[in-house]
Parts: C-alpha cells; sequence; structure tokens
C-alpha cells in the first residue's frame, strides 16, 4: 500500500550574503579607472560562472520542490490536472459542435440534440469518490476504489482476496 506524502519541510531560513569568488582581486582593482580587456574578461567569467552555478543549484532545488507538490497533489486527487485541463477543451470544443448542431437542427425544424455524457464527465468537480456503490471513501491513487473496495476492481492485479478463516 502506498504511504501518504512525508510532512512539508520548514520554511526556508534567510540565506547569508553570497561571497564572490575573486572579491580581493576586485578590491584590488576598483580603485584603478581601466581594465585591461584580460582583467575585464576574466572578471566577467568567473562571475558569470559563479553565477550559473548559482542558478543551477536554486533550479534544482525548485525542482525537487515542485517534485513533492507533485506528489502531494497527486495523493489528494489522484490525477493529473493536466490530463483533465485537456478533458476540459475537449468538452469545451465537443459542446461547441452540439450548439451548432442544436441551431441547426432548430432552423431546419429537427428535433434532436447532443449526445450521450460519458461516466467520467458526470463525476462531480474536487475530490473523487470509491466506485463501489454506497461508498464515500477517497480511491486508491490511479484506480476509482478505495483500500477496502479494491477487490471488486476487475483490472487491477496487485490485490487478491485472502482465504484466511477468522474464528
Amino acid at each position: 500500500m502506498a504511504n501518504p506524502p512525508s510532512p512539508r519541510p520548514p520554511p526556508p531560513q534567510p540565506f547569508a550574503p553570497i561571497r564572490i569568488d575573486g572579491a580581493d582581486e576586485d578590491e584590488a582593482l576598483s580603485s584603478s579607472a581601466y581594465l585591461t580587456h584580460q582583467e575585464l574578461l576574466t572578471r566577467r567569467s568567473r562571475r558569470f560562472k559563479q553565477l550559473a552555478q548559482i542558478f543551477r543549484a536554486h533550479y534544482w532545488t525548485l525542482m525537487e520542490e515542485l517534485k513533492v507538490k507533485h506528489k502531494e497533489y497527486y495523493w489528494i486527487y489522484g490525477k493529473s490536472p493536466y490530463k483533465e485541463d485537456e478533458k476540459n477543451k475537449k468538452r469545451k470544443r465537443d459542446f461547441n459542435d452540439d450548439k451548432e448542431n442544436f441551431e441547426w437542427n432548430a432552423k431546419s425544424g429537427i428535433n434532436g440534440g447532443g449526445g450521450e455524457v460519458e461516466a467520467d464527465e458526470r463525476e462531480e468537480e474536487g475530490v473523487r469518490k470509491c466506485s463501489a456503490s454506497g461508498c464515500k471513501a477517497k480511491p486508491m491513487p490511479l484506480t476509482s476504489f478505495c483500500y477496502t473496495h479494491i477487490l471488486l476492481d476487475s483490472k487491477q492485479k496487485l490485490y487478491k482476496g485472502c482465504a484466511y478463516v477468522v474464528k
């Protein structure tokens, strides 16, 4: 069975100021009116490399944070927000097509309407519920059944009923 996501880490503490590499050289050159081309390129290269290193570390820190947040989201909702977005776009497109068909049929004097609503589209927005009748528990991630009713899912292969007799 899957474990719930780990508790959130404490908020980050303020960082100490970043020490610029070669600051002692820069201080020695700060009083000069002009820099040679070589001094200028060396200074810029050194600072650029340090800045790239800082950005790379920051990027990977953000990626780790995103991974944790995605894990929490998936634990709560059990589905990807991007797939839901695609489904909503399809619904809007289908709705516009149905609306155009209805208007054309109304002009033509033909009765009729849109197509049937799929079971997924009838599912209420927000937190999903177990597909077992009368169960209001949250389903396991990537399934439509809760822990109690997972054996009702004919497609699942991870769990099997226990034959142990309780006395």
